[in-house]
C-alpha cells in the first residue's frame, strides 16, 4: 500500500497550526497516491485490455460536480482530490485527452430518472436505477439481490460507482457521443 492510502487520523501536534499543517501533508500525499493509482488502472485498461497504442485513442473524462449544498472540510477535501486527479490525468495523457466534462448532481439524477423531488434526497434511488440498467455484471446482480446492503444502507462506495456510471451515461447523452 502506498504511504498515502492509510486511514487519516487527526494528528496530535502541539498546536492547531501544526495539526493543520500535518493534515495538509497527509491529504496531499493521499490525493496524489490515489490519482496515480487511478491512472495506473486506466493505463492497464487502455494499453493491456484494449490494446491501444499511445496516440491512437481519444480520451474523454467525465465526473460529477460538487453539490452546492455541501459544506465543511470534507467538501473542500473532495474538491482538492478531484482537482489533483484531473490535473494528473491531463499531465499523463496530454494530447490523447480530448475533453473533461463535469455534470451537476441534478443533471445526473435526471439521466437516472431520479429528478422528481421525492427521489432526489435518497442516494439509494440512484443506486437502484443503476441496478435496473440492462447490464449483466456481478455488481448489478449484487445490488439487486441485496447482498451489498448492510443494515439499511448500501456498503460504502456503491453510491460512488453508481454516480460514475450516471456521469458516463450523461456524457454520452449530452455530448451525443457514438461508439463503435
Amino acid at each position: 500500500m502506498s504511504r498515502g492510502l492509510e486511514s487519516i487520523e487527526k494528528p496530535k501536534g502541539k498546536t492547531k497550526a501544526e495539526d493543520n499543517s500535518k493534515l495538509v501533508l497527509i491529504h496531499t500525499i493521499r490525493s496524489t497516491d490515489l490519482a496515480n493509482t487511478i491512472i495506473e488502472s486506466l493505463d492497464n485498461l487502455i494499453y493491456q485490455e484494449l490494446g491501444c497504442k499511445d496516440g491512437e485513442y481519444d480520451l474523454y473524462v467525465c465526473s460529477e460536480g460538487l453539490s452546492m449544498a455541501s459544506k465543511g472540510d470534507a467538501t473542500l477535501d473532495l474538491a482538492t482530490y478531484k482537482g489533483v486527479l484531473l490535473s494528473k490525468i491531463y499531465e499523463h495523457y496530454g494530447d490523447n485527452l480530448c475533453r473533461l466534462f463535469t455534470y451537476s448532481p441534478p443533471t445526473l439524477k435526471a439521466t437516472a430518472g431520479c429528478s422528481k423531488k421525492e427521489l432526489q434526497k435518497d442516494k439509494r434511488n440512484m443506486i437502484m436505477a443503476f441496478g435496473r440498467e440492462p447490464i449483466d455484471a456481478p455488481l448489478l446482480r449484487a445490488i439487486n439481490d441485496g447482498s451489498l446492503i448492510l443494515k439499511t444502507n448500501f456498503v460504502d462506495g456503491v453510491d460512488d460507482i453508481s454516480d460514475s456510471y450516471w456521469a458516463l451515461r450523461t456524457m454520452i447523452k449530452k455530448e451525443k457521443l457514438q461508439f463503435p
